[in-house]
């Protein structure tokens, strides 16, 4: 008996046992089979939809949009915003090919090098084009089913290596098919990378904003909203280009939001009123400021200092549903992070810290901001003072390091101020017992849910 005159329920459950490659085979292999395994094929690699900024890629998500039969199935939509860094390779780079490894030289490698000028000239053309916020609006509006948007960083050299299967993404066949270039040993072992150069933060930064502006008067309605993806969180820069009726007209479209994962390399200001607006209606919070590898040494630390500080932004701002807060790489007014703490522990649930730099006022005071990073003989000792007035490590020592050992926070190098630092810290740890303690609600640590991410299975396209 043939399959293809199975009942759809029985071939939906053989689909179930096959990987893409199979599955595809199998719908092409007769045009019933192609029809009633349609909504299987959708539900597995349509569910979570990633996309470059290039024109191939938005051509394709464009064609999708408009595909009855699959856009209903579109849950997640992920932009990767940058190609290969936003910097030109050496000549050298690209000279030898992935496929045959054979060397170009002269015509062949300039040729070559054309190409990839080419893609990093359309890259910064949309991005920087008014057009392209308004073809993304027109998709969002066409996916009924919509509930997360973010921002996704990888390197180009990993999505375009032909060993990576992992991270599928809108545009990857034509990509490769217009370069062939080398990829090194370690593409597959670094799908991000940490990039300080100012350029990777302008484009990071526009594509921010052209994503809030295509959310600006849309239809859609996201639940969740993330500037970083779970395994890298991407250098974004302060500025972003909205005016006051267009940050009201995102606060509008974000209404529905219950979980924001927010880079805080912001002004202060400018995102008070999205904090406020938000707040009350947040279950899961993911606050970091930027990323910092976890195999530097301490050495290398001060090479990556805090970009922006998080003073008062938190005082006086109602988070009455969250149930889960994640915490990293944030440097924090100490009392600050403790009105956030003390407003979120009826609700909360779950509560991780990971690399936080906690300040008081007077060491804010008398730190020259141009070296807040630098060493002083005082670190290790406010190190200490710290990590034992934090509330997560008293709840569970093993299972949470608010201070990790790789980045150590900073004390003023003025000595005469550091006595009327460590006064404020004791005033702090009576409030702790009503944090821990208090019935019914007892918050419980997990262990962090980020940092480098394990391999991803390609369950989505």
């Amino acid at each position: 008996m043939s399959i293809a005159v199975l009942p759809v329920e029985l071939i939906s459950k053989i689909c179930n046992h096959l990987d893409f490659q199979q599955l595809v085979a199998l719908r092409l292999s007769c045009r019933a089979l192609y029809k009633n395994t349609l909504e299987n094929f959708a539900k597995a690699f349509y569910r979570k939809i990633r996309f470059i900024v290039t024109s191939e890629s938005l051509h394709e998500l464009e064609e999708l949009s408009k595909s009855n039969g699959l856009r209903e199935h579109v849950q997640e939509l992920w932009m990767i915003p940058v190609v290969f860094d936003g910097i030109e390779n050496l000549p050298g780079m690209i000279s030898i090919s992935s496929k045959s490894c054979r060397q170009v030289k002269g015509d062949e490698q300039e040729s070559r090098h054309a190409v990839q000028k080419a893609m990093l000239a359309d890259n910064r053309n949309l991005l920087e084009s008014e057009a392209f916020s308004v073809r993304l609006r027109e998709c969002l509006d066409r996916f009924n089913n919509f509930q997360t948007i973010g921002l996704a960083h990888y390197r180009t050299e990993f999505l375009l290596d032909p060993r990576q299967k992992t991270v599928p993404f809108l545009g990857r066949r034509q990509m490769m098919s217009r370069i062939d270039f080398r990829f090194d040993v370690y593409s597959l072992g670094e799908s991000t990378r940490t990039n300080k150069a100012s350029q990777i933060r302008k484009l990071n930064s526009l594509a921010l904003s052209k994503l809030f502006l295509a959310l600006c008067s849309s239809s859609c309605r996201p639940r969740k909203l993330h500037t970083c993806d779970s395994n890298f969180c991407g250098d974004i820069g302060s500025r972003i280009a909205l005016s006051e009726e267009q940050f009201d007209s995102l606060l509008s479209t974000l209404e529905g939001l219950d979980d924001l994962h927010l880079c805080i390399d912001l002004n202060e200001a400018a995102w008070l009123k999205f904090f406020r607006k938000l707040a009350p209606q947040l279950e899961v919070l993911i606050l970091s400021q930027d990323h910092m590898p976890s195999y530097l040494v301490q050495d290398e630390m001060p090479a990556y200092p805090a970009k922006g500080y998080v003073g008062h932004m938190f005082h006086d701002i109602s988070f009455t549903r969250l149930r889960k807060l994640h915490i990293h790489e944030l440097d924090i007014n100490f009392s600050s992070l403790r009105s956030l703490l003390l407003g979120v522990k009826k609700s909360l649930v779950t509560l991780t810290v990971q690399r936080v730099t906690m300040r008081s006022e007077k060491s804010r005071a008398t730190e020259n901001p141009r070296s807040q990073h630098a060493e002083s003989p005082g670190r290790q000792e406010n190190e200490t003072s710290v990590r034992y007035a934090s509330p997560a490590s008293q709840l569970t020592p093993l299972a949470v390091n608010p201070i990790s050992l790789l980045y150590q926070p900073t004390v003023p190098s003025h000595v005469p101020n550091l006595p009327s630092y460590h006064h404020t810290v004791p005033s702090f740890q009576p409030t702790l017992p009503s944090f821990s303690t208090s019935s019914p609600y007892t918050p419980t640590v997990s262990p962090p849910e980020y940092g480098p991410a394990p391999p991803i299975s390609p369950t989505s396209i």
